[in-house]
C-alpha cells in the first residue's frame, strides 16, 4: 500500500528529473540498465575514511553510473522490503536502508551486473598495491546475491530516507511525490528504480560496490503512466 498523501493544501511543484528512454540514452540521463554501454568504467584512486577506503566509479566519459532498473511492463519486487538488520527499534531509527530487488530470470540484467564485476576485478588485479587487503581481487564481493536455497538472484541497494542524499519517491498512478519512502511496504509494492553504482569500498578483508537508490517509482500495474520518461 502507498502512504497517504495530504492534498488539502497545494504542494509545491517539484522539478521532474529527466531520464532516458531505451532508444535514446544520453549523457546526464539514466540509461536503461540492460541496454547500457558499460565499457571503460573508471575507478578513482582510493580515498581513506574511518576504517574504510572508497574509490569513486564513473563511466568512460567521467559521468556517474546512473541507470534505470525495472520498467513499467516489468517492475521490480523485493522479497524483504526496505530495512536494516535488527528489530523494530533499530528499523525505526534507521535512515539508510537495505533494499533487495529480485532479478531472477532476467538474464540481460544479470549479465550487465557481472560485466561490471569483471571490470572492477580486473582493475583490482592491476592496482593491488593501493590496498592493504591481500589478494584484493579475490576478496571482492560480487554485486549479485545468489540464494541457492530459494533459487533466486537479487541485487542489494542502499536507500537513504533522510538528509541531502535522500532518495525521492513517486507514484505512477497519480503522478505524486511520496513524502516518506520509509513508510512504503516494498514487499507488496512493485517498483522501478533509478540507481547509481557510486563507489568501490574496501573494509576489513572485504571489497564491494555500492548501489544507491536515487528515485523509487511505485506502480500498482503495468499500464500506469508516469510523468518521467521511463521504459
Amino acid at each position: 500500500m502507498f502512504p497517504s498523501i495530504d492534498r488539502s493544501t497545494p504542494a509545491p511543484v517539484a522539478q521532474k528529473p529527466s531520464f532516458a528512454s531505451p532508444q535514446a540514452p544520453s549523457a546526464g540521463m539514466a540509461q536503461v540498465f540492460e541496454s547500457a554501454d558499460l565499457s571503460g568504467i573508471r575507478v578513482s584512486d582510493p580515498n581513506p575514511g574511518r576504517g574504510i577506503l572508497t574509490c569513486n566509479l564513473s563511466n568512460a566519459h567521467g559521468k556517474p553510473l546512473t541507470f534505470q532498473l525495472g520498467s513499467a511492463k516489468a517492475p521490480l519486487r523485493s522479497p524483504f522490503g526496505a530495512g536494516v538488520y535488527g528489530g523494530k527499534e533499530e528499523n525505526d531509527k534507521a535512515t539508510r536502508l537495505n533494499l533487495d530487488a529480485l532479478i531472477t530470470g532476467r538474464d540481460d540484467i544479470i549479465a550487465k551486473f557481472r560485466e561490471i564485476d569483471a571490470q572492477v576485478v580486473a582493475w583490482l588485479r592491476e592496482n593491488q598495491d593501493k590496498f592493504r587487503v591481500r589478494n584484493a581481487s579475490e576478496n571482492y564481493r560480487p554485486l549479485l546475491v545468489q540464494d541457492a536455497e530459494y533459487g533466486t538472484t537479487r541485487i542489494r541497494l542502499k536507500m537513504n530516507t533522510a538528509g541531502l542524499n535522500a532518495a525521492k519517491g513517486w507514484t505512477m498512478e497519480d503522478k505524486a511525490r511520496v513524502p516518506d519512502l520509509k513508510q512504503v511496504n516494498f514487499r507488496e509494492t512493485p517498483f522501478i528504480l533509478i540507481f547509481q553504482i557510486s563507489k568501490l569500498w574496501s573494509m576489513s578483508k572485504e571489497l564491494g560496490c555500492t548501489c544507491e537508490v536515487k528515485h523509487a517509482i511505485l506502480t500498482s500495474g503495468a499500464d500506469d503512466v508516469f510523468p518521467m520518461d521511463v521504459a
